[in-house]
């Protein structure tokens, strides 16, 4: 018998039987069918988060507003004690600055009289006073120097007696006759009178040509005054500083160091002040710079010195320059007055000498409010518009976050860069521009904050106007 053979219809072979396909020799390694695999799909790049080019000039404007406001929130609190403790700071370290600078020749000629005048007293306690022959002698022998002006630090005014000394009419006189002979005017000090009007000065109005104020402000001698005025009617008595000044000015004809006519709006070199009881003043910002070097003996020319002097080495002096006399020496002078961040107290006269020199040879200019507010939107502005356009360039970032870290670390970069150039540019050559920024630490404390409290705002402002939606709205009534 025949086996049945096996019909296409047959079921399939036992379970581990292998098959060998058509073409396949027994024996070989079977092959399985695979799913076909398809490529997965390429994953899409994460769309960049940016800023439109409109978003950054609003965010610019809106900084530089934010700077305005914070610098007009300062004006109520300008006047208060921190306020000018911080601007005593930035003055004081301008005043190291034009120290550590204050390389060209000192204007005034300070003819120390200390000795001169304390060997030879005229009078007991408080009558007493330094004796008028030998300053004739001295005024002769420093006019023969040719001096612009000859100042002397000394109160020749009156008191409710009369005269200091009896024979003060003549030496007024005396004073008046160095002008017309030599053509050197002498400029006598005056305080207890300096209030009153031109008769009162030097007790005869035929003798006002002479007066000059030894007024010195009380508790801060970092401005000194040009005049002094009581009341709107009265004539008002210059200062023993611009009175020499004047003179230097009158004989040289040097008018440089004005502030140019297109920057008056900003700076000012000569600042009205409001004084208890009705004065008037005019101040102005002096330089200290030559403080250290008056006040070393060889700064200054020993009065007993002059009179054994030939009239060349006097002309080499007094050539040129004014001559202030006065008890310089300190410790020997009840005459003296604390200079900011100066280690002891500081003779009248170098106050005096420094105030002449710096309206002589180049005053120091201070901001108006309109400059205090230039420069300082100026500065913050270019903070401002700076980060802006660094925004503008790079424009794209990963996140949100990362756009805002972005931003912060532009504005700290930049805020650095911009307050590092000002500060040289505004305190560090303050010897060359001469002009005072006492205003320069609030504009880094403001500089410094203003980024941190813009965001505070416009995260107050966010959450205001989230709160603000949030509120429930009454339905409207349907008929």
């Amino acid at each position: 018998m025949h086996a049945p053979r096996e019909s296409a219809s047959d079921p399939d072979p036992a379970p581990g039987v292998a098959t060998v396909a058509p073409g396949q020799t027994a024996g070989a390694e079977p092959t399985t069918q695979q799913e076909p695999t398809v490529d997965p799909e390429p994953a899409r790049p994460k769309a960049k988060v940016s800023i439109s080019h409109s978003e950054i000039m609003r965010d610019a404007f809106r900084g530089v507003l934010f700077a305005l406001a914070i610098v007009l929130l300062r004006l109520p609190f300008d006047r208060a004690e921190p306020v000018n403790d911080f601007r005593l700071l930035a003055y004081n370290i301008t005043q190291h600055v034009l120290a550590a600078n204050a390389g060209q020749a000192f204007s005034v000629a300070v003819v120390d009289i200390s000795q001169y005048s304390n060997a030879e007293p005229v009078g007991k306690g408080d009558a007493a006073h330094t004796p008028r022959e030998p300053l004739k002698n001295l005024i002769k022998v420093i006019a023969k120097g040719h001096p612009r002006a000859i100042g002397i630090d000394i109160d020749f005014s009156p008191d409710q007696n009369g005269y200091i000394d009896p024979n003060d009419p003549n030496f007024f006189q005396f004073c008046q006759s160095i002008k017309k002979t030599t053509g050197v005017p002498v400029f006598l000090g005056v305080e207890r009178t300096a209030a009153l009007q031109p008769d009162y000065w030097l007790g005869n109005s035929d003798y006002a040509d002479l007066a000059a104020s030894l007024v010195v402000p009380n508790g801060r001698t970092q401005m000194l005054y040009t005049w002094t005025q009581v009341g709107g009617d009265a004539t008002p008595c210059i200062t023993m500083a611009a009175a020499l000044a004047r003179a230097d000015y009158s004989s040289s004809d040097k008018q440089g160091n004005r502030v140019p006519r297109w920057l008056k709006w900003a700076l000012e070199e000569r600042i009205p002040q409001t004084l208890p009881r009705g004065v008037r003043a005019e101040g102005f910002v002096v330089d200290y710079g030559h403080l250290a070097q008056l006040s070393n003996p060889s700064g200054r020319i020993a009065a007993v010195s002059l009179f054994s002097t030939d009239s060349a080495a006097l002309s080499k002096e007094f050539q040129n320059r004014v001559a202030l006399i006065g008890d310089a020496t300190a410790g020997l002078t009840g005459d003296q007055f604390v200079v900011a961040d100066y280690p002891s107290p500081v003779p009248g006269t170098l106050l005096h000498a420094c105030a002449a020199d710096t309206l002589i040879r180049a005053p120091l200019y201070d901001f108006t409010f309109p400059g205090r507010l230039a420069i300082d939107l100026t500065v913050a502005s270019i903070i401002v518009f700076t980060v802006a356009a660094l925004r503008w360039r790079e424009g794209e970032s990963e996140t949100v976050e990362a756009l805002g870290e972005q931003l912060h670390k532009h504005h700290l970069a930049v805020t650095w860069v911009v307050v590092s150039t000002a500060l040289v540019i505004g305190i560090l050559q303050v010897y060359r521009t001469r002009v005072l920024w006492d205003d320069f630490p609030f504009v880094v404390v403001g500089l410094f904050s203003h980024r941190p409290a813009e965001k505070w705002f416009n995260a107050t402002i966010r959450k205001v106007r989230r709160f603000m939606r949030r509120r429930p709205h009454g339905r409207r009534k349907t008929s």
